[in-house]
């Protein structure tokens, strides 16, 4: 009917309102950044907000909740006054939904070809908010920089079909745990598949000296390669560290469950 039409189109207009005004947007460099008046953002999180929310645009899957329309009924609920809003608590809310959303989704396996992808863009997100006291000097300078961007492609790094050339020798238990994974471009997976760790590494470094362009694909490849070996033993370190990182990013209080089953992955 005419109504409905019309309460659809008011629905639609004020929707679109608020994405103009509090929602990231992807520029011809597939970078998101908020555009517009910047002065409607009150309070210190704006770069932090940024990230998240280009966390959040990256991990949308068609079987998951769409965070942009629980965003929206947020910020309808606020009745913002003069369009301001406060980055810190818009960037707590972002979380909270995101952390509820998670509790449809299947943290008791991290291996591979069971786990979630979006626990890989989870933990970067993470990495990143805590990048001052992960990374140093020009791995930091890369952090610092890091881009999030839609990845599909997970990655063995001691290989699951070495070549002759590798060194490294593990056990099945710890080639398809999370620590031995990282997600990356497809393109960048077929380079580097079966390669040793040593080539994968030297690649990384490439980035970090300035010697490759592009950016780092994965924070998580980047701290894992500040080992200057790896074995099962550096694979069983680096698995238990990661998944500290995303136990942290959860108050265990309020999402008991979630913690208790990424605690199973833990060695």
């Amino acid at each position: 009917s005419e109504i409905n039409v019309l309460y659809f189109s008011e629905i639609l207009s004020k929707q679109f309102s608020l994405f103009d005004k509090y929602i990231i947007k992807r520029d011809k460099d597939e970078k998101y950044k908020f555009n517009g008046d910047k002065e409607r953002f009150k309070g210190d999180s704006l770069l932090e907000l940024q990230v998240f929310q280009s966390f959040l645009f990256v991990t949308r899957e068609p079987n998951q909740s769409n965070w942009l329309i629980e965003t929206f009924d947020y910020l309808e609920n606020l009745n913002l006054k003069d369009d301001k809003i406060y980055t810190t608590e818009f960037l707590l809310q972002l979380k909270k939904l995101d952390n509820d959303r998670c509790k449809s989704r299947n943290p008791e396996s991290l291996t591979y070809g069971t786990i979630d992808r979006y626990w890989f863009w989870r933990l970067d997100y993470y990495l990143w908010e805590r990048r001052k006291e992960i990374f140093r000097n020009k791995s930091l300078d890369i952090a610092d920089k890091y881009i999030f961007r839609v990845k599909r492609s997970i990655e063995h790094i001691a290989p699951q079909t070495p070549q002759s050339s590798s060194r490294i020798n593990v056990s099945p238990n710890f080639l398809n745990c999370f620590g031995n994974l990282v997600m990356i471009s497809s393109g960048q997976n077929s380079s580097l598949q079966n390669e040793s760790f040593e080539v994968k590494r030297a690649h990384v470094e490439a980035f970090i000296n300035g010697s490759k362009g592009g950016t780092i694909e994965s924070l998580k490849m980047l701290d894992l390669y500040q080992k200057a070996t790896w074995n099962e033993f550096e694979i069983k370190s680096h698995s238990n560290e990661m998944i500290d990182v995303l136990i942290k990013s959860f108050h265990q209080n309020e999402y008991p469950g979630i913690v208790e089953d990424l605690k199973r992955n833990i060695y």
